[in-house]
């Protein structure tokens, strides 16, 4: 190619205006990014917003009509109602971080079909949560380590009830060398034992709860990862309920029926989406 047909390019490629949206885009990462979101959650996050923006084709895409042409996109491309609801507050959440208000009211999200309507917590949702477990820490120390440990776990890696309840002290494995820190898991269902990797929040977690619980010697369940108050029993999974029913509640989530399963759902629906 020759060294004039070169420059025409060069300049043809500087005059071109950059992507308009570049701009929102990285604004966006930022604002998920200053609240410590998981790289999971940016990554689902900004390719959704993305979308969104490219449907809208319009540099100011705060209307409430490109929300609500983006989600009839959405479904008469077959999403369900609790892919709609995500989609829905991932926009919520685009338009906060924009400093632009949200134009519905609550009663206006997306419904699920019957057999999708349960609660699945938000990311925002579980972070306010972790927040109120981590923050009893100042209050009730021991008790509070305990809790942060429970939402920490959950948040991170999503197991059942019946599996934090059966979950033992010898499941913990701490990080060595290159190895991350895991936890053993008997599934619910199958009866198989996996190993779940935990990232180091959660790793430090769980280290700081199970040096409460070896100091407890009186114990009756001496096994046990989670136990009633510090030295009590194995926990119930009534106690489980309890407690995430208390967390949540203080963190001011909303969400109709979000029980336990809630964050579960949160963390798997999260997982599956990625793939």
């Amino acid at each position: 190619m020759s060294v004039d047909r070169v420059a025409l390019l060069r300049e043809e490629l500087e005059d071109r205006p950059a992507d308009p949206f570049n701009d929102l885009l990285d604004r966006f990462r930022d604002y998920l990014d200053a609240r410590n979101r998981s790289d999971r959650t940016v990554k689902n996050y900004m390719r959704l917003i993305r979308r969104y923006v490219d449907h809208a084709n319009d540099l100011e895409p705060f209307e409430r009509r490109h929300v609500d042409s983006f989600l009839a996109r959405l479904k008469r491309e077959g999403s369900g109602g609790v892919n709609q609801r995500w989609a829905y507050y991932v926009i919520r959440t685009f338009f906060r971080a924009m400093e632009h208000s949200w134009p519905f009211e609550k009663s206006e999200v997306p419904k699920a079909e019957d057999n999708e309507e349960v609660p699945v917590l938000q990311e925002e949702d579980m972070a306010a949560m972790e927040g109120v477990a981590r923050e009893r820490r100042s209050t009730a120390p021991k008790l509070g380590l305990k809790y942060h440990a429970l939402v920490r776990l959950e948040r991170a890696v999503g197991i059942r009830r019946i599996e934090m309840q059966n979950a033992n002290i010898g499941d913990y494995f701490p990080a060595q060398g290159s190895r991350p820190a895991y936890l053993r898991v008997t599934t619910a269902k199958g009866g198989k034992t996996v190993m779940r990797p935990l990232d180091p929040v959660t790793a430090k977690a769980l280290e700081d709860w199970v040096k409460v619980l070896r100091r407890q010697r009186s114990r009756p369940d001496k096994e046990a990862l989670f136990v009633k108050g510090v030295r009590g029993p194995r926990i119930s999974l009534r106690g489980l309920n309890y407690i995430f029913a208390s967390i949540r509640d203080e963190a001011g989530v909303s969400e109709s029926g979000a029980g336990f399963h809630a964050m579960r759902r949160g963390r798997v629906t999260a997982s599956t989406r990625e793939a």
